[in-house]
């Protein structure tokens, strides 16, 4: 299931656990996935908003490293996932509802516009403000490279970009300033995205990345 390999992957950037704080993750995550409405499932923001919830790893993997407590991967990857994963399962009611729900289906695509490849061309160069999201992103397009800027924390990461055609694309991740997202991308990882519709400077987008799809909406600003 793709959604659950995602979540695995977040869990195993911690090396080692106490009993409290695994429960407290467990419960956070808990109390995010419960936000989500059951009956928007179908609503283009609610995989992003599953998906969300287990970035609270982030957060907790960034805590721990401010306190100075090394975070790798660690050589048994399954151990720590499993315990997290599990207590989900046996707490938290609808984490295996969203699971099932997530890894059977795609982001419904087929309502949006047609857009021909000429439209498509305004996204290969200028400046994009993510929408819809808790951080705001800055995404720099030249062409053949993609910036993401983090301008609240001052981090930013590169991309190189592959165009399939007009309007779909492939980012390579290169590097990245934010120890977060290291933590999560290493060189070479691929990212696919297709552009849906475009209304005016609004760009709505399908994306595909460590197996997790999603739509998502940014907009030109320059």
């Amino acid at each position: 299931m793709r959604t659950l390999i995602t979540a695995i992957f977040l869990f195993n950037v911690l090396t080692s656990f106490g009993q409290k704080l695994t429960n407290k993750i467990s419960d956070d995550i808990c109390n995010c996935i419960n936000k989500v409405k059951i009956d928007t499932l179908n609503s283009p923001n609610a995989a992003t908003e599953f998906q969300n919830c287990f970035g609270k790893i982030v957060y907790y993997a960034g805590d721990l490293k401010k306190r100075n407590i090394d975070i790798q991967v660690p050589s048994d990857l399954d151990s720590v996932s499993e315990i997290i994963v599990t207590r989900l399962m046996k707490t938290c009611d609808n984490y295996l509802r969203l699971v099932t729900f997530f890894s059977r289906t795609s982001p419904d695509t087929t309502s949006f516009k047609i857009i021909d490849s000429t439209t498509c061309r305004i996204v290969r160069n200028g400046k994009f403000e993510s929408l819809n999201t808790k951080e705001t992103m800055i995404t720099i397009m030249k062409e053949n490279e993609q910036t993401v800027e983090y301008p609240d924390k001052k981090f930013y990461s590169k991309s190189k970009v592959t165009w399939v055609n007009d309007c779909e694309y492939i980012l390579t991740f290169e590097k990245s300033t934010n120890p977060d997202i290291d933590k999560f991308y290493k060189k070479g990882d691929e990212t696919r995205i297709k552009l849906l519709e475009i209304d005016g400077n609004i760009i709505t987008f399908w994306m595909n990345s460590k197996g997790l799809e999603y739509i998502g909406q940014m907009k030109k600003i320059e």
